[in-house]
């Protein structure tokens, strides 16, 4: 079941008719399993109940038979036997024919979270009370959202053609729509629905994303230019346009956003798809000329954020970190922070920062982070700490957080480990996780980076039981035979071993370049230098990795193609000087250049 739609379709079916009081002709006894089975779904408080005697109920009385099963039925359902509940309440309405009790079951299928059984009883509420505008809204938004939308036609057909304003409705029925398997079913109903109202932008722009949807690029592109046509200032049908089109014409998708600027100065949506459509052909300056006016103070805080993220991306450190800041600095100013995400920007400002290699200035910023990411933040306020070199701050930070569970209190562990390990104090780093594992002997992460801190400390038997202990926990991931398999061939021990686990771990993860650099490794420490150099050639080409680098420039001075070898520390160099590997690789082989 998908459980997603069916979250979707409860939400319809509680705004259709509402999940309060208790159905007039149903027994006072009934009222706490009535509220209870309301409750269950989380939806939000309904709208009132009309009284009973504004409604127009059947003349005659249920019979004892019937009156007996419906008690039980509320018996069953105060026992929590939900699925007697429905069944019971489902076949009195067959046989009464009362779209009260119909309605009921409705509600307690839409406990049991069943799709089906809603739509079962969502059908016979609509085919007994065809009057109800309340079980004819459940039923329509139950189909459309379960993926039935051609058997809602009809329904959808009579709705439109009721209100006043079709438009307005047509995008939110897409939207719905849209959550259907067969998007190319949904398109043509959406298609022939739309024909009386096609003289409307919204009705168009629906269409062009049902098109989309269903694939058919060429006719979303008809529709969104029909929607431009129709309303040539339309942000929306702009920008729709230019995207459908870029996909096979960006100088054309540009031109458009360009008039579009030039035409309707205060368009800011287009102004910003424009430059990030500047940016990615590659004229930065023509993107720097159109974000810099963006990032004016009475701006919105949402375009100056959005503006400085295309600033960064055209690497325009300065001027993206203003239009973070003003961002930011804007956002407070108003309620709500104006629609910004100001902890998202944050993290942004801290990213253009440590890129800058200001890691204090971006721990600083991370601090400021609230609510549900403000962990996440801590912890790498805390390594940004350590890289400024103050370790016993970042420790601190670490020691200061509060964790909510086990899991979080893992990542503190796991976070002073590195921290350590990066600062050199292997031993620190080892007694972290040492102490750690006395509280969780087999928690795979802690066993993982202890083997790391083992061998780092000279520990390599300790390192192989930490390894095989991962391995047993954690038998089809990857991680543990690689890092074991690596181990035992970087010490050029047992060979034929450390191959058959990282084979193993390639197995699992083929196209992992990290498992592929160690299976290179291997073939180097057997002496199969050609092998080893095509597969440290495939693990490099799949990530320009310093620690692969170092290994492929290795091999190939052992092999003799020493022009080879400079060449690729070189461009490992440039990327990550600092990098252990490749120092000690370099060093080691005395290179110098």
């Amino acid at each position: 079941m998908d459980i997603g739609r069916l979250k979707h379709s409860s939400r319809a079916i509680c705004l259709a008719f509402g999940l309060a009081g208790l159905l007039p002709a149903l027994p006072a006894c009934a009222m706490p399993g009535r509220v209870a089975l309301a409750q269950a779904d989380g939806a939000a408080a309904p709208p009132p109940v009309a009284p009973a005697a504004e409604r127009k109920l059947p003349a005659e009385r249920f019979d004892a038979p019937s009156m007996y099963q419906i008690l039980m039925a509320e018996i069953a359902l105060q026992r929590g036997e939900i699925a007697a509940g429905f069944t019971t309440y489902l076949s009195v309405a067959r046989t009464t024919g009362d779209a009260r009790l119909a309605r009921r079951a409705v509600e307690i299928a839409l406990a049991r979270r069943d799709i089906e059984a809603m739509l079962e009883a969502t059908r016979l509420w609509a085919r007994l009370a065809p009057d109800d505008r309340d079980a004819q809204t459940a039923l329509r938004g139950l189909l459309v959202e379960s993926g039935r939308i051609a058997e809602a036609e009809p329904l959808l057909r009579d709705w439109l053609a009721g209100l006043a304003h079709p438009e307005l409705a047509f995008g939110e029925l897409q939207q719905q729509a849209s959550l259907g398997s067969d998007k190319s079913a949904t398109f043509q109903v959406l298609d022939r629905l739309a024909e009386p109202y096609k003289d409307q932008p919204q009705v168009r722009l629906a269409l062009a994303r049902a098109a989309f949807g269903a694939s058919q690029r060429e006719r979303a592109l008809d529709e969104a230019r029909a929607a431009l046509k129709l309303d040539p200032s339309s942000e929306m049908a702009v920008l729709m346009t230019a995207e459908l089109l870029g996909q096979t014409d960006a100088p054309g998708a540009l031109a458009l956003l360009r008039d579009h600027v030039k035409a309707h100065p205060d368009s800011y949506e287009v102004k910003l798809a424009y430059a990030r459509g500047l940016a990615q052909s590659g004229d930065a300056a023509g993107a720097r000329g159109v974000i810099a006016p963006l990032m004016e103070r009475s701006a919105p805080p949402r375009l100056i954020a959005a503006a400085a993220a295309i600033a960064y991306q055209i690497k325009e450190p300065e001027l993206a970190r203003t239009g973070f800041e003003r961002a930011i600095d804007a956002a407070r100013r108003q309620p709500n922070n104006g629609g910004l995400d100001v902890d998202a920007v944050r993290f942004g400002l801290a990213q253009l920062l440590e890129d800058r290699c200001d890691y204090r200035g971006a721990a600083d910023t991370l601090r400021g982070v609230q609510g549900a990411r403000a962990f996440t933040a801590q912890l790498r306020a805390a390594t940004l700490t350590a890289r400024a070199g103050k370790v016993d701050d970042a420790r601190a930070i670490l020691r200061g957080m509060t964790a909510r569970d086990p899991s979080e209190a893992m990542q503190i562990t796991l976070t002073e480990a590195q921290i350590l390990r990066d600062g050199k104090d292997a031993a620190g780093s080892f007694k972290v996780l040492s102490d750690a594992l006395q509280k969780a002997p087999d928690a795979p992460e802690l066993l993982y980076d202890y083997a790391l801190s083992a061998d780092k400390v000279g520990q390599p038997a300790e390192m192989e039981r930490a390894l095989r202990r991962v391995i047993e926990l954690r038998p089809d991931e990857a991680q543990g035979y690689n890092a074991l398999g690596y181990s035992l061939a970087d010490r050029g021990e047992r060979l034929d071993e450390a191959a058959k686990l990282i084979d193993r771990a390639l197995e699992i993860s083929p196209d992992d370049p990290f498992i592929i650099d160690s299976k290179g490794w291997v073939l180097f420490r057997q002496g199969r230098f050609d092998e080893s150099i095509a597969t440290l050639q495939r693990a490099y080409k799949l990530r320009s990795d310093p620690e692969i680098a170092a290994h492929l420039g290795e091999v190939l001075w052992t092999a003799g193609q020493r022009d080879a070898a400079q060449q690729t520390w070189k461009a490992a160099r440039a990327q990550d000087p600092a990098n252990e590997t490749l120092v000690e690789t370099l060093a080691r082989l005395n290179v110098r250049f």
